[in-house]
């Protein structure tokens, strides 16, 4: 029963003659009793299932049942809320399953990266460890969609925002042209240069995405469709910004968002079979990303293998498992830092451009620990770190547990918190990207930009918005 036939059956309540007054307050228990029966049900099965698979992974060395098992518990993960795109068991366990099973599936198949060849069941044990701390920490509950179509859109007015657009598209269109100026070939190179443009780039991007998902959410609210004009826009200049930078987030960002808003606002449950097969293509785009990071820098894009499972898990989605394999295999890594990086990474996430260098020593950089010690022969680009792995140079396998656990009750509160407005349901669809970096990342990867960029952007637009809105009304009340 949802919130509509809820309120119906309040309604019938209040008007029923005293004779059925007991029957419809019996009636609401019982749906109340139900739900929360539902609930505890679909808990009982998720434990059942951590238990097993990791019964299969911890009594078993075989990298091939290790895999399986994993793939079974994220499945389960995603059937226990029906395949819900919105609920965080969908989206992250899916992408999570892809970053922790690229690593092993190579060493599987005879094709392991040159960093490291080896394979130790604690590397599924400690993932599994990852994933059933997330899962737990988050639960099964899941929201109906209906109850994001009752948002109040009508509290919001929208014209300062729309007035915004236009001079952060500008600014942005400015940052593409100064980008593709510096002689830079890869990413790390574009932020190391110190450039102005580069400093700002992101962050004046990341508010102009800001922008396009709180105009549509609102725009779809009072039109029941897209506004043509801002998606194109921000389309080319998200594009462009990926081709000229290689910052693959800004192109999945946008992806993503105009996907979660038709999804959560516009679709119809009868065309499902379309979002069964969009499914497949969203897990596709980091890698169909990857291929194209450097080309309007270089003019090339990355050769294929011919087979599209290898690219898959060969680029962008071996990272995280592979890195959590380098950590594990090296001595003495196990609670090295003893929660420092985590103290670090809090202390990132509030960190401003031009900090002095007294407060930003204390910004220290696990990445850079990584491919200092852990691989000083290293050459090339980055090759990100391990969210996973920062928890276990930190306490070892309880950090795994903490890191998850940080993790799961941040999802799960932006979760709950996403359908009691628009800029809540804006936040929520802004952070999805954040969240599948940050597994081949770290904790700074989703804090930094979640904190200084999306959260401060959507809290200064708001406020902006509240203070016009509320001139206005003091306006017209002076006027009568």
């Amino acid at each position: 029963m949802n919130n509509n036939e809820l309120r119906g059956q309040r309604t019938r309540f209040m008007r029923s003659p005293g004779g059925q007054e007991v029957i419809l307050k019996e009636s609401v228990l019982n749906m109340t009793k139900t739900m929360s029966a539902s609930t505890f049900n679909n808990y009982l099965i998720l434990i059942i299932f951590i238990v097993c698979t990791g019964a299969l992974i911890l009594l078993t060395s075989s990298i091939v049942i290790d895999i399986a098992a994993l793939s079974i518990l994220s499945i389960a993960a995603v059937v226990l809320v029906r395949a819900d795109p919105v609920h965080p068991y969908t989206w992250f366990s899916l992408f999570f399953l892809l970053y922790a099973i690229s690593y092993p599936y190579m060493i599987l198949i005879g094709h392991p990266p040159i960093q490291i060849s080896s394979y130790g069941n604690s590397l599924m044990v400690t993932q599994w460890l990852a994933l059933s701390s997330f899962l737990l920490i988050v639960t099964p509950v899941r929201m109906e969609r209906e109850s994001f179509k009752q948002i109040n859109h009508r509290q919001y007015s929208m014209g300062l925002s729309k007035n915004m657009f236009v001079v952060f598209a500008v600014l942005s269109l400015m940052v593409v042209v100064g980008i593709s100026l510096l002689d830079f070939e890869r990413k790390d190179e574009l932020y190391e240069s110190g450039a102005l443009v580069a400093v700002i780039g992101t962050r004046v991007i990341t508010v102009l995405l800001i922008l396009f998902t709180v105009l549509t959410a609102y725009h779809i609210f009072n039109k029941g469709r897209f506004n043509y004009v801002i998606l194109t826009t921000t389309f080319f200049l998200a594009l462009a910004t990926f081709l000229v930078s290689g910052e693959r987030n800004i192109i999945l960002t946008f992806v993503l968002s105009m996907f979660y808003l038709y999804y959560i606002l516009l679709h119809k449950d009868h065309n499902n079979k379309y979002l069964y097969l969009a499914a497949p293509l969203l897990l596709y785009l980091p890698t169909l990303f990857n291929t194209f990071k450097y080309f309007g820098v270089t003019g090339e894009v990355k050769e294929s293998t011919g087979n599209l499972v290898v690219d898959v898990f060969n680029t962008e989605f071996i990272a995280a498992s592979r890195n959590l394999q380098i950590i594990l295999a090296g001595s003495e890594t196990e609670g090295i830092f003893s929660g420092y990086t985590i103290f670090s990474a809090f202390i990132r996430a509030f960190q401003i451009p031009f900090m002095p260098d007294f407060l930003s020593i204390l910004a220290f950089r696990p990445q850079d620990w990584f491919n200092d010690v852990l691989l000083p022969d290293r050459s090339g680009g980055g090759l990100g770190f391990t969210l996973v792995g920062e928890g276990y140079i930190n306490f070892g396998y309880a950090g795994v547990v903490i890191i998850f656990f940080i993790v799961g009750a941040l999802v799960k509160h932006l979760y709950v918190k996403s359908n009691q407005g628009l800029y809540y349901l804006s936040f929520y669809i802004l952070t999805i990207p954040l969240f599948i970096y940050s597994i081949r990342g770290g904790l700074a990867t989703l804090l930094s930009p979640l904190v200084g960029q999306i959260l401060l952007g959507i809290a200064v637009i708001f406020l902006m918005e509240y203070v016009i809105r509320k001139n206005f009304m003091k306006q017209e009340t002076e006027k009568v």
